[in-house]
């Protein structure tokens, strides 16, 4: 008979042994997707493919991905300015409590 705690363990170890399996999968997709998207890329340089047009294609995937890097370096600088801003908050908060503290008991 299996007690709470061995089910407990059985259910972990199968949560985790299906973690790995998810992140293997992932991986394998990743890599194919970044096989591919090179592919493509050397396709559309050399001229080749159903890209084929070439220099306008690169010049446009370029842009896409400079608008791309540009957008998620306004979210990290907003998402950076909001931890900034909540760290001078709790910051603020713990010197008020320390104070009450100090002289609250004075």
């Amino acid at each position: 008979m299996a007690t709470a705690s061995s089910t407990g363990v059985s259910r972990l170890l199968e949560a985790e042994k299906s973690a790995d399996e998810l992140t293997s999968r992932a991986r394998q997709e990743a890599e194919r997707t970044v096989a591919d998207a090179r592919k493509r890329a050397e396709q559309i340089l050399a001229g080749e493919g159903p890209e084929a047009g070439g220099d306008r294609d690169a010049a446009r995937l370029r842009d896409e991905a400079q608008a791309e890097k540009a957008r998620i370096a306004r979210e990290t600088q907003l998402h950076i300015e909001r931890i900034r801003a909540l760290a001078a908050t709790r910051r603020a908060e713990a010197v008020e409590r320390l104070v009450g503290k100090l002289f609250g008991h004075s």
